[in-house]
């Protein structure tokens, strides 16, 4: 199978804190040090962070600083020795812990020991989707694609901030509203939404949008009717194009992701997508899933269609004037080479001037003073992208959204900006960020 690394930052919503856990700020001399500059703390006994994952290996990385102390990971049933935080001088990136596991899925909790520091920088896990033999694909899907239903559509609007969604469109909907829920459904040949199918098989889906301080405090994530897995877009500073949910192993045939509010989410909260990434292989029957009509905002500017339009015709014309102007120049001067000798009688004659008359009048070379044109033009080529389905592009993404990053990401493992309502991308590596 091909096998991916997912990549996820302290703040996302994947990830489920206990209380008495905090973010970090800038009052920290060292918060710089931290992947995105972000960490998340606390300095109290038994705190937890836990979260569930498919795959075959799992890391937690933090920091260990002088003032930290120990902690204690539990994997499954089966709880490891306990880490010791401490060390000076301080050290970041670290691995606070590390394991491999049977392919499968897994529930990791992380528990602080002692009333010292414990923090979490990022998390990552190895899966796999589909053979060994085959390449990873990752669709990113973006908010308006339309594999997303929003219901009620006159609910949902432009979220705030939606200069830092991949590109800058995302959906946002406002606590209380008669109806809390958006569905993305999942078709047996992959992931597409309620209304027009678009086919793209796939066994992992990530969802993507942001958090902060109007964040929703709790919503629902729920596949298939199964059960719900409540979590929060609540944190203590904006970010966007966070990892709201990500589920893995779901196999070939429908399914159908449904993300609602939950009921203890106040008054003025919001809920906002960015978009999916889709993750798949051709052995599950996936494909890149075919572009959608890109959008105005991504059209080619229509200035830069009228520059290209004017520079063309000025190219013409400049070329028409220099054929004139190279044709009058053969007529205002005649040949005087004579005609190439009969090979047959190869002589050289000597060269005599014809008699002139006396009263003849002196006959003057031609003249010709060829006016100067300059011509120049824009090497500023409009490229064109195509997209095969709906941020790497992965995802993350997508998402472009393919990663696999599963940024996507576009491979947002994965995050990828998308300027397309969608995007593809497909990878033979083994890695991919999820941020």
């Amino acid at each position: 199978m091909p096998s991916f690394q997912a990549i996820i930052e302290d703040t996302s919503p994947f990830l489920i804190y206990s209380t008495n856990w905090s973010s970090g700020t800038s009052a920290d001399s060292s918060a710089d040090k931290y992947s995105q500059s972000s960490f998340t703390l606390t300095q109290s006994a038994n705190t937890t962070m836990s979260f569930t994952f498919f795959g075959t290996s799992v890391g937690i990385y933090g920091a260990k600083r002088g003032n930290h102390g120990p902690y204690q990971v539990q994997v499954d049933n089966q709880q490891f020795p306990a880490g010791n935080g401490v060390a000076s001088p301080d050290a970041f990136n670290q691995t606070l812990f590390s394991t491999s596991l049977q392919k499968g899925v897994h529930t990791v909790t992380l528990t602080n020991g002692a009333n010292t520091y414990l923090d979490v920088d990022y998390i990552s896990w190895q899966t796999s989707v589909g053979n060994d033999d085959e390449a990873l694909i990752v669709n990113t899907y973006k908010d308006s694609h339309p594999s997303f239903s929003y219901s009620p559509a006159s609910s949902w609007g432009t979220p705030d901030f939606v200069s830092s969604f991949s590109g800058s469109t995302g959906q946002e909907m406002t606590v209380p509203q008669q109806v809390r829920a958006l569905s993305l459904n999942l078709p047996s040949l992959g992931f597409s939404v309620e209304g027009p199918h678009e086919p793209c098989a796939g066994d992992a889906v990530g969802l993507y949008g942001p958090v902060g301080p109007n964040g929703v405090s709790v919503f629902s994530a729920q596949v298939d009717g199964g059960t719900p897995t409540n979590s929060t877009t609540n944190k203590q500073f904006y970010r966007p194009q966070q990892l709201l949910y990500y589920a893995g192993n779901l196999g070939r045939g429908g399914h159908t992701l449904k993300i609602q509010f939950g009921s203890s989410s106040g008054s003025g909260q919001a809920l906002a997508i960015d978009y999916a990434e889709v993750y798949t292989t051709p052995s599950l029957g996936g494909s890149f899933g075919t572009t959608q009509a890109i959008s105005a905002s991504s059209t080619f500017p229509t200035g830069a269609i009228a520059g290209l339009s004017i520079t063309s015709t000025l190219a013409f014309l400049a070329l028409a004037g220099l054929v004139f102007l190279f044709i009058r120049k053969r007529r205002n001067h005649p040949s005087t080479i004579s005609e190439k000798p009969n090979p047959v009688h190869p002589r050289v004659e000597p060269f005599t001037f014809p008699p002139t008359p006396q009263d003849a009048p002196i006959a003057s070379q031609p003249s010709y003073n060829p006016s100067s044109l300059s011509f120049s033009s824009s090497s500023n080529p409009a490229i064109a992208t195509g997209y095969q389905s709906t941020f790497p592009a992965s995802g993350m993404y997508d998402d472009y959204v393919s990663s696999n990053a599963v940024r996507i990401p576009l491979p947002r493992t994965f995050k990828f900006p998308c300027l397309c309502q969608s995007n593809s991308r497909t990878t033979t590596g083994q890695s991919a960020k999820i941020v």
